[in-house]
């Protein structure tokens, strides 16, 4: 099988928050990851405080996920600035990213169609 970075493929990057609609946007997110059998990027993009990502909540946040969807691999990444700003700047190979409505417009101006830069732009998939 292919390499899990392979370029081709990228992550499905999927906001994780504490917000109402998140489980949405986690299960879009996961469902896309197994149907494209690629890996997810989970953007925790807790609002609160400029210091460390809690990653301990991000595991328990993204726990019931990983047991429902055991054959996609996660990968955490703090989006401490939001998951746009973080989509700006990674490194990462992005193919899909997964986003609630509160998100949805920063993200597009940044990798959808009109946005500006020059790597290969990612779709965005708006769970409302």
């Amino acid at each position: 099988s292919a390499p899990e970075s392979a370029p081709e493929s990228g992550y499905v990057a999927v906001v994780v928050d504490d917000s109402p609609g998140n489980d949405a946007v986690l299960e879009h997110g996961f469902r896309e990851a197994r149907l494209r059998g690629a890996p997810v990027l989970a953007m925790g993009a807790w609002r609160w405080g400029l210091g460390e990502i809690p990653y301990r909540q991000l595991d328990h946040r993204l726990g019931p996920w990983v047991s429902r969807y055991p054959e996609v691999h996660v990968m955490p990444a703090a989006a401490r600035r939001g998951a746009a700003e973080f989509l700006a700047h990674t490194q990462e190979s992005v193919q899909l990213a997964v986003v609630g409505a509160a998100d949805a417009d920063k993200v597009a101006r940044i990798v959808g169609p009109a946005g500006q830069r020059g790597r290969g732009r990612c779709s965005v998939l708006v769970v409302r």
